[in-house]
């Protein structure tokens, strides 16, 4: 089994300039989490390994805005993620996985990712 979790969190002063010079809705702080939770099929038996996952998240990049910035709820997410990672050697993965993402503004696209990854 592998856990893993990640909290972040960025605090933006002095934005009201430039939010409304360049007309931008930039936030002045923003908030987010996930949580993944795996295991290996193989169980370290063999070098290669074969691990479905699930990781949740959730995160809103405008989660405090100034006073002349309109919200927008597409900004609040949550996504879940399904996929399968096989590792035949340690420096190369094939990733496949699904991701349900939703959002406050009902505008949320599911998608569908496949990968190759190599450390040199």
């Amino acid at each position: 089994w592998y856990f893993r979790a990640l909290y972040t969190q960025a605090q933006l002063s002095n934005l009201n300039l430039v939010n409304t010079t360049l007309g931008n809705n930039i936030a002045e702080q923003l908030k987010g989490y996930y949580v993944e939770l795996g295991y290996n099929l193989f169980n370290k038996r063999l070098e290669e390994s074969l691990t479905p996952f699930v990781r949740y998240e959730s995160y809103n990049t405008q989660e405090s805005v100034s006073q002349n910035v309109t919200t927008d709820p597409s900004k609040e997410r949550t996504n879940i993620t399904i996929g399968l990672a096989y590792q035949p050697l340690d420096q190369v993965i094939f990733k496949v996985d699904y991701t349900i993402r939703e959002n406050e503004a009902e505008t949320g696209v599911d998608e569908f990712n496949a990968g190759i990854g190599y450390m040199f």
